[in-house]
C-alpha cells in the first residue's frame, strides 16, 4: 500500500543509513527499512494537518507541521 495519499514534504534518514523517515501533506508520518520499501515498517500519529518538516538526529526524530506542535519520539 502507498504510505502517503498526498504530497511528500520532508524525507529524513540517520547518519548510519538503512532507514528513512518520510512525511506528507495527508498528515502521515512513516518509518522505511531501505532495503525493502514496499511498506512503511512502522507509522507515528500527527493530530491533524499536514507534516511540513522532519530531522532525524538517532535516536530521536523530530517532526510538525501545521498543528504548531513538535512532535519527538525515540526510536
Amino acid at each position: 500500500r502507498d504510505a502517503h495519499t498526498g504530497w511528500i514534504t520532508s524525507l529524513s534518514a540517520p547518519t548510519s543509513g538503512g532507514m528513512l523517515l518520510s512525511c506528507g501533506h495527508d498528515g502521515r508520518v512513516a518509518l522505511w527499512d531501505i532495503s525493502d520499501m514496499t511498506a512503511p515498517i512502522k507509522e507515528m500519529p500527527m493530530d491533524g494537518g499536514k507534516v511540513l518538516a522532519s530531522d532525524w538526529d538517532s535516536p530521536l526524530v523530530v517532526f510538525g507541521g501545521e498543528q504548531k506542535v513538535l512532535n519527538l519520539y525515540c526510536l
